[in-house]
């Protein structure tokens, strides 16, 4: 089944594209781009300063929701290592625990993770559970 347009998101990817600046070169550059370093120049310099010339400072709390923004989008999120002992179950149940494990794997986020009290490595969860 195809995804529906999102209208929005054309809209935004279109006029991302459009040039409105020009960078130390000469050369044009886009508002994706004017964005991208932007929002690095943030992280970096702990500030950026907009096309209008107003400078935003960051405080701890917005610098950290960047960085962690950026390296979501660069990296994707972290994949929960969850593991699961196989013994005693027949050829097909551990192929079927082996398809859930990875479903399970590809929905956990590391937000989700914090909110469920796991950090994704399971033996953090067996010593909890032992205290």
């Amino acid at each position: 089944m195809p995804r529906p347009k999102r209208a929005l998101t054309e809209v935004l990817t279109q006029v991302g594209r459009e040039e409105i600046a020009v960078n130390n070169l000469g050369d044009p550059i886009s508002r994706e781009e004017v964005l991208a370093r932007s929002l690095w120049d943030f992280v970096n310099e702990g500030s950026v300063k907009l096309l209008n010339g107003r400078v935003i400072e960051a405080g701890a709390r917005d610098w950290k929701d960047a960085a962690q923004w950026i390296y979501h989008h660069v990296d994707g999120p972290a994949k929960a290592d969850v593991q699961v002992d196989l013994g005693g179950l027949s050829e097909i149940e551990r192929s079927t625990v082996d398809e859930l494990q990875a479903m399970v794997a590809a929905t956990m986020t590391p937000e989700l993770l914090a909110e469920m009290g796991l950090t994704g490595d399971m033996e953090d969860t067996q010593d909890a559970e032992d205290q």
